[in-house]
Parts: structure tokens; sequence; C-alpha cells
């Protein structure tokens, strides 16, 4: 076997590696630790999506839409769509290569689990990387869904000076907003300059601020 045929399997083996972390994030069950010993399972990512797609997500649980309109997490609905449509049209492009063993799955998981079951060829590297890589973002942004919204502060960033940056929403609207953004996990970030204060270093920082410590997440 030659060097160059060595290094374009090496490249296939990796991509489809990389393409198992990629399904999985997306569509396999989730184990979770459990109090004292041991771990459960929770839905695919994909699944939990789509479970909350009509949950109340208001403050204290309420419903913030009138009765007359269905309480759908357009968010979600919107993640929803494009991760569907994308599924689809992959299993156009690369047929499974066997008929589903299991149908109580959703569609879209279906597809998604289908593409470890794909023939790929040496020549399919570059593919598999493009697909994994957009596997990896619907994950995160399903992540970044269900995560706790930021805090924002008025007060201008103690790095750059700035009070406000500006960023294109979903609907591709240039909005503006407050530069310091503050979550309990990650601490404060300036979203002008993207200084970062961690979170054992939010007492620091509201000492800086001039803000009382309980205004900032511990």
């Amino acid at each position: 076997m030659s060097r160059a045929t060595t290094a374009v399997d090496a490249n296939l083996l990796d991509a489809t590696a990389r393409l198992g972390d990629a399904v999985a994030a997306l569509a396999a069950d989730q184990a979770h630790p459990l109090p004292g010993a041991g771990h459960g399972w929770l839905p695919c990512r994909y699944l939990m999506l789509r479970d909350a797609l009509y949950g109340t997500r208001g403050a204290g649980g309420r419903r913030r839409q009138p009765s007359s309109v269905i309480p759908c997490w357009v968010d979600a609905l919107k993640l929803l769509l494009v991760i569907d449509a994308w599924a689809a049209e992959l299993e156009c492009r690369y047929p499974p290569r066997y008929a589903a063993a299991d149908d109580s799955d959703h569609v879209t998981v279906r597809r998604v689990r289908a593409l470890l079951e794909f023939g790929w060829r040496p020549q399919d590297s570059r593919d598999l990387l493009d697909i994994s890589a957009e596997l990896a973002g619907y994950a995160k942004a399903i992540d970044d869904l269900f995560a706790p919204k930021p805090i924002y502060l008025p007060n201008a960033c103690p790095h750059c000076g700035h009070r406000h940056a500006y960023r294109y929403a979903d609907d591709g609207q240039h909005v503006r907003t407050p530069a310091l953004a503050v979550t309990a996990e990650h601490g404060a970030v300036c979203q002008s300059c993207h200084a970062v204060w961690p979170p054992d270093q939010l007492v620091f920082l509201g000492r800086i601020l001039g803000t009382a410590a309980a205004g900032i997440p511990a």
C-alpha cells in the first residue's frame, strides 16, 4: 500500500469518526448522572427540542401569548424546520443502504442516524467533514436555545469603555444591545471587545463597576 493510499484511508477514518461524534451529538440519547451512583438517559437533542416546541417558557411558567394563539416556541420551530429540510436533502443525496429497523423514531432522527450506514468512500472525506460540522452546529444551536439567557448590565465595559454592542438578529436586523452580558455558567463577556471575566471574577467585576454583588450571578 502506497503512502498516498494510506493517507487517504486515514482521512476517511478521521472523517467517519467525526461524523459518528456529530450524529451522536444531535440524534443519540444522552447520558446524565443520577444522585448517588449510576446514570440515566435523556432523549437526543433533536427530540428534546421538538418536545419543548409547545412548552411554556414565560417567567413562572405563565404563557405570554393570548389564549387564542398557539403557544409555539418560534425560535425552536425555525430551527426544527431548518434541520428537517437539511436531513431530507441529505437523504436524497445519500440514500440509506438499509430500511429503518425501528419506525418509532422521528423521521429526521432516522435520516441523521442513517448517515452512519452509508457506504462512504475516501473521496467523500471532504463532504463528511462538512456534514459533521453542520450537525455539530445544529447541536450547539439547540444547546444555545436551552441555555439560560444572560443578564445585561448597563455599565460601560472596564476594558474598552463601550456601553453598547451591535449584532445581527435572526431576522437580519442590526440591533443594539448592552455590551456587558453575564451568565452564572460563563461569567461576563463584553460583546464589543470580547473581554471575558470568568465566574470566579464576577464579584471582582462588580466592585470595578460599583455594582452590588447581589446583582451579578454567583
